[in-house]
C-alpha cells in the first residue's frame, strides 16, 4: 500500500519533533536528507508551525538564555543563531553577559596583574564572544 507523501512526511516530522526541538532550517535539512520533495517539506514545516510544534523565535529565545548563562558573549551567540538560520536581534545584551564578565575578571585578574596575564584573559573572553570594548570596559584597561 503506497501512502501519499504528505502523510509520510508528516509522520516523519512528528517523529523528529517528538525527540527534540528543531529550528526550521534544521528540520528542513533532516527532511531533505530523508529524500522528501521541497514542496512537501514546506507544507510539513508550515503545518508544524500552525500546530505550534515549531517556533523558531521561542526556541531562539531559550537558546540565547541558555548560552548566556553558560558565559557565551553576544558575538558568539549571534554566530550560533546564524548557523541555525535565525536572524539575531540587533542587541543581544543580556544581564548574564555583564555578570559573567565581572565575575570572570574578578576571579582571574589580580589587582597587580601583568600585561601578559591581562592579555590571556582578554584572549579567552574574545573567544567566548565578547567584544574588546566590553572586556576593556570591565578590565578598566586601555588598549
Amino acid at each position: 500500500m503506497n501512502q501519499p507523501e504528505d502523510e509520510v512526511i508528516w509522520r516523519k516530522t512528528l517523529n523528529l519533533l517528538s525527540r527534540r526541538a528543531y529550528f526550521s532550517l534544521e528540520l528542513r535539512k533532516k527532511l531533505e536528507s530523508a529524500g522528501f520533495t521541497a514542496s512537501a517539506i514546506e507544507k510539513a514545516i508550515a503545518k508544524s508551525k500552525r500546530a505550534g510544534y515549531l517556533d523558531d523565535e521561542e526556541r531562539a529565545a531559550r537558546m540565547v538564555e541558555s548560552w548566556s548563562k553558560k558565559g557565551w558573549g553576544p558575538l558568539k551567540i549571534r554566530l550560533e543563531l546564524k548557523k541555525h538560520g535565525i536572524a539575531a536581534p540587533r542587541s543581544l545584551d543580556h544581564p548574564e553577559h555583564a555578570l559573567f564578565l565581572a565575575r570572570y575578571i574578578d576571579k582571574h585578574v589580580p589587582q597587580d596583574a601583568t600585561q601578559k596575564e591581562k592579555a590571556k584573559v582578554i584572549r579567552f573572553l574574545l573567544r567566548r564572544g565578547f567584544s574588546l570594548e566590553a572586556i576593556c570596559r570591565n578590565l578598566s584597561t586601555d588598549l
